[in-house]
């Protein structure tokens, strides 16, 4: 295990806490770097008295370096307040998981050997850029031709995902287009969530930065977006008390319902016109959209003498504004298990 959760509420909440640290939530909010790092050496020497009290007849053994994942953290801070001025805070925010990458090895640091004397440092790599070290540390070499020990033990390698969420529509304006935020996961918080997926993140609020000396976009000047570095990732489960054995999310009010549905003479129609109801006739377009969801079956994946037929479809909604197209996809995107609605401009 490489990190430890603290719940910031009820350690707020401690008495001797209280006494020695009033302002632990606004210290976090407003110096995260600084607040971690403190808590990060307190539970290392917690960590440490434990281990030698468990221990007391064997050598001590360095810890290994544990993160601090905060939980808790709050309220979410809505995604149109995430700007140049909350740089360095940390937030919560809360939104729709669009888009994921694949897990990639990233540098936290690289070692490097001097070609002259063969002194070997390490150089921390600042969110994934390659720096390249500028002079040899021992004295009086002034070598600067190194060649890079990605296997040296000064070497450091963590796990990199990135995550983009797009904001609920509790927090969209009226005809705005949602705003989005990417969101960037390292250790143990890769691959805890997936696209389609609602969850509430805790980082601090950063800056994209641009490799050194790349020019365009470099730290002398250039718009800049804002991102978020993870801390925490907390996903929206149901209650497992909650759960009916007749599903995950079906109850028994909902099975006889589906009874019921199931002895109409007008099956199709029933489910067509219950489809975005707000939007009166389109039941061709509601038809397609509704086979859209219900999905089809793959054909011929094992016949040598046909084609693949998948039976995933695709739906291209063509009208006039004003119609009623984004309400039906966004009641689409309603009854889907995991579904996202994302518009733009393009």
């Amino acid at each position: 295990k490489t990190s430890y959760e603290v719940d910031v509420v009820e350690l707020a909440d401690d008495e001797s806490v209280r006494e020695a640290w009033p302002d632990l939530k606004e210290s976090l909010r407003m110096g995260p770097h600084d607040t971690l790092r403190i808590m990060g050496v307190a539970l290392h020497q917690v960590l440490t008295k434990l281990y030698r009290q468990c221990n007391q007849d064997s050598e001590d053994q360095p810890l290994p370096k544990l993160q601090i994942r905060v939980a808790g953290f709050g309220p979410p801070t809505p995604l149109r307040e995430i700007r140049g001025m909350t740089r360095g805070q940390m937030v919560a925010v809360r939104g729709t998981v669009v888009r994921a990458t694949e897990t990639k090895p990233q540098y936290e640091a690289l070692a490097f050997r001097c070609l002259t004397c063969g002194r070997c440092q390490s150089v921390e790599q600042p969110g994934g850029y390659f720096l390249h070290p500028t002079s040899c540390p021992s004295r009086g070499c002034r070598s600067r031709s190194f060649r890079q020990e990605a296997a040296s033990p000064l070497t450091r390698v963590v796990d990199w995902q990135s995550l983009r969420l797009q904001e609920l529509e509790e927090f969209q304006g009226g005809g705005r287009v949602p705003r989005i935020l990417d969101c960037e996961l390292t250790d143990d918080l890769v691959g805890s969530a997936v696209p389609g997926d609602v969850v509430t993140v805790v980082g601090i609020v950063e800056l994209a930065r641009s490799e050194p000396g790349s020019g365009f976009g470099s730290a002398v000047g250039g718009p800049v977006d804002c991102y978020l570095s993870a801390n925490h990732v907390t996903g929206e489960q149901k209650n497992a008390a909650s759960v009916s054995p007749l599903g995950p999310d079906l109850g028994r009010g909902d099975y006889y319902a589906i009874e019921a549905i199931h002895d109409e003479p007008q099956l199709f129609r029933l489910l067509v016109n219950s489809l975005c109801p707000a939007i009166y006739g389109h039941e061709v377009v509601k038809a397609g959209l509704l086979l859209a969801l219900f999905g089809g079956v793959r054909r011929y994946s094992d016949d040598p003498d046909h084609v693949p037929v998948r039976g995933d479809p695709h739906v291209l909604v063509v009208g006039d504004p004003g119609l009623g197209k984004s309400q039906l996809l966004q009641a689409c995107a309603r009854v889907a298990p995991r579904g996202v609605y994302v518009c733009g401009n393009t």
